[in-house]
């Protein structure tokens, strides 16, 4: 049985806490952090801590899920490492790359896994359209146009989302792309077996008074000559996404 904590208690700390209740193989022990950390521990009847530290220190757990806003996730992932816990760190690991080395090297000097939330690798359509690609059987792909797109306003209104985004709005965090870009751009690694080599890209803050960028257009060339369209929008008004 591996016993989880949970670090966040947003819209995926609380998706990760269901998952880990769900199956046979997890226990959930423990959350912290957010504002709603305390109602979410109620709700599972698992403890909560006041703080990340503390939980990443208990020596009842061995794996943690960390669900916090960007700029948390490099120092309670090397707390994870230094107290010898695996890590699930949602997207994105880190907010640079010298952090994202920093880490990956601090889990391989402890033999532990690390790994980053890309649940879209899970989503059956996608399994789909990474089989039709890869075995041919709809040409060489020399184009792919994507989008994620969706209104924060009707998401900051919604009670049922269970979601806070004001930490958007933190110059730590990066920004909307930081949050977007992500699932999109492994998606493509993913399915073209290829790696990224040149992005050209203009980004914009509209609609909102925030010190980040919140929509983005994007041309990325990978090395297979594939190329992609991507445009990123947290502003675009609604129905963007239904659902």
């Amino acid at each position: 049985m591996l016993r989880i904590g949970v670090t966040g208690s947003g819209f995926m700390g609380r998706t990760h806490a269901e998952a880990a209740r769900r199956l046979p193989s997890t226990q959930l022990v423990a959350v912290a952090g957010g504002s709603r950390a305390a109602g979410l521990a109620d709700d599972y009847g698992v403890d909560w801590e006041t703080d990340p530290a503390t939980l990443l220190s208990r020596p009842d757990i061995d794996a943690v899920v960390i669900s916090t806003p960007h700029y948390c996730h490099l120092e309670e992932a090397l707390l994870a490492a230094e107290h010898n816990k695996h890590a699930l760190v949602e997207k994105p690991l880190t907010t640079s790359l010298a952090d994202c080395d920093r880490l990956i090297e601090s889990f391989e000097a402890g033999q532990l896994t690390l790994a980053v939330g890309y649940h879209q690798r899970f989503r059956e359509s996608n399994r789909v359209v990474g089989e039709l690609i890869q075995s041919g059987a709809i040409g060489t792909v020399r184009a792919i146009q994507m989008s994620a797109l969706f209104d924060i306003e009707a998401l900051r209104q919604d009670e049922g989302f269970g979601g806070g985004w004001e930490w958007w709005k933190d110059p730590r965090s990066v920004a909307h792309l930081m949050n977007s870009a992500p699932h999109n751009v492994d998606l493509c690694r993913w399915w073209l077996q290829s790696e990224l080599h040149h992005v050209a890209a203009a980004s914009g803050t509209f609609r909102e008074e925030n010190p980040n960028e919140n929509s983005t257009m994007a041309l990325l060339v990978f090395d297979s000559g594939t190329t992609v369209t991507y445009w990123s929008s947290s502003v675009c008004p609604s129905p963007g996404f239904p659902g």
